[in-house]
């Protein structure tokens, strides 16, 4: 646990972020979770919060992913705290659907990796509250009474229901999956690790139009600083003006699932999905899967023949 910024703490692990930021008086708030095996290193991080005079009082979920909600649930069972995510998010979180699934015909590593995505339903029981929405600017936003000094703003895109947090006091801001500040689609990017904007988790991305739509939003605000869900902190003088060149510049994919129509919700609360496209590659690794199960085969009944064909003593 660090302070990277006053009264936010960053828990970093190789692949996401958690934060806890203060309160009201005597309070913190986590900022999501991580996967479902960080509840340990949280507790411990609560744990030396508490000496400092700071009891855990609600989560916030940018969304609900298993590796920004792993470990909400049992968290916030132990304290008796409310998880607070956007409505939109809800249907996601309270055992009713699972998210779309991901696109791994995008490209890159990361993409290749979301083939073995976890695509179980979440369900965070009587622990869930959605956060009230109201108006104001050009998009959802809101305050949480537990947490003064901030907004939360709908950031869809990423999911249907990702939102962000954003202090004004000293305009840090929160992004969540809007942004991410290392190149997951990248092999060579992504070991490097060198701080820069790219967009969030890209293979699970619902709707890129909007995603667009959410980092404009975000520069906007002319953020101090910027926490991602992945990558490091981006600090110090010019973050706003590179976060807002980013904007200008935003690298939407050539294709992919949700690129030209992304998911999104139509009459009755129902998703409009678009159709997968072909995955070539899992074709192929599944014809080699076949092709090596095949032959294995045959060489067994082949030497299986042979022993019965050779004479007996």
């Amino acid at each position: 646990m660090v302070e990277v910024l006053p009264e936010i703490w960053l828990l970093q692990g190789f692949l996401v972020n958690a934060y806890i930021v203060s309160g009201r008086p005597g309070e913190c708030v986590l900022v999501d979770t991580g996967f479902s095996f960080w509840r340990t290193a949280i507790e411990r991080a609560l744990s030396e919060l508490r000496g400092k005079g700071k009891r855990l009082s609600a989560i916030f979920l940018t969304h609900g992913h298993p590796d920004h909600a792993g470990a909400a649930r049992e968290i916030a069972e132990l304290h008796r705290v409310p998880i607070y995510a956007h409505p939109l998010e809800a249907q996601f979180l309270d055992g009713t659907r699972p998210y779309p699934a991901p696109d791994a015909t995008i490209g890159g590593p990361h993409a290749m990796l979301s083939r073995l995505a976890d695509s179980a339903v979440r369900d965070l029981g009587p622990c869930l509250a959605p956060l009230e929405i109201g108006e104001a600017w050009c998009a959802s936003e809101g305050e949480i009474p537990e947490l003064p000094g901030w907004r939360w703003l709908h950031t869809p895109g990423h999911t249907l229901g990702h939102t962000a947090l954003f202090r004004q006091g000293d305009r840090a801001l929160i992004a969540g999956d809007t942004l991410e500040s290392v190149n997951f689609d990248s092999w060579i990017a992504a070991a490097r690790r060198r701080p820069s904007f790219w967009p969030g988790e890209s293979p699970y991305t619902c709707n890129w139009r909007q995603a667009e739509s959410s980092v404009r939003l975000l520069a906007m605000l002319q953020p101090s600083a910027v926490l991602c869900g992945h990558g490091p902190p981006i600090l110090g003088a010019g973050v706003a003006q590179r976060l807002g060149a980013f904007a200008e510049r935003f690298p939407v994919p050539r294709q992919g699932r949700y690129v030209q129509d992304g998911v999104r919700l139509i009459d009755g609360g129902a998703l409009l999905i678009p159709p997968a496209p072909v995955d070539h590659l899992a074709r192929l690794a599944y014809g080699a899967v076949a092709i090596g199960l095949a032959s294995a085969a045959l060489l067994r009944l082949s030497r299986h023949r042979r022993r019965w064909a050779s004479p007996s003593c």
